[in-house]
């Protein structure tokens, strides 16, 4: 949407599709496709939230989904702009274009998604607690499932970090 905003502004004609690669006109839709990230994702916003977000190398995932919500753009489009901003290298531009949002994220990050209205529901304190039980392996999956009142799958629960072989023996001694 706001692409055709710029065509809008810029009182570009209307091209059908099949035109778009004569005359130069696949540089002015760059051009066009530039300015709508910029509208979406303006350049001072993105520097106060982003330094926030990524306070160490392994929150990519996490600040790209935070990031990604709060301005209700998809991973491609955060990816192009925080690569023209130069906060990101080609390499994590490619690694933001692979994430994708999962329900155990919406939860435990408080994300706002307009379906909230949507039934079956739990409160998300509710399910925040759940989560916490099972990522701290208090619950096995099975049980958290059951905890959701069977309105989550066992394969939305976030996956958890495997343990070292060392591991058993802080259970078995």
């Amino acid at each position: 949407m706001a692409h055709e905003l710029g065509h809008y502004l810029f009182a570009d004609e209307y091209t059908v599709d099949w035109k778009i690669d004569q005359d130069g006109t696949d540089a002015w839709e760059a051009r066009l496709d530039r300015f709508a990230r910029a509208v979406l994702l303006p350049a001072a916003g993105v520097e106060s939230v982003w330094g926030g977000l990524r306070s160490k190398p392994e929150d990519l995932r996490m600040a790209a989904i935070r990031m990604a919500s709060l301005y209700r753009v998809d991973m491609s489009t955060l990816a192009r702009r925080l690569l023209e901003l130069k906060y990101i290298g080609q390499v994590e531009a490619g690694q933001v274009r692979t994430f994708r949002t999962t329900r155990a994220d919406i939860v435990e990050y408080d994300l706002v998604t307009g379906q909230e209205l949507e039934s079956p529901t739990l409160a998300r304190a509710y399910e925040q607690a759940v989560l916490r039980l099972y990522n701290e392996e208090t619950v096995a999956p099975a049980r958290a499932v059951d905890l959701m009142f069977d309105t989550w799958d066992e394969d939305e629960l976030p996956r958890l970090p495997e343990l070292p072989e060392q591991a058993i023996w802080t259970v078995v001694s």
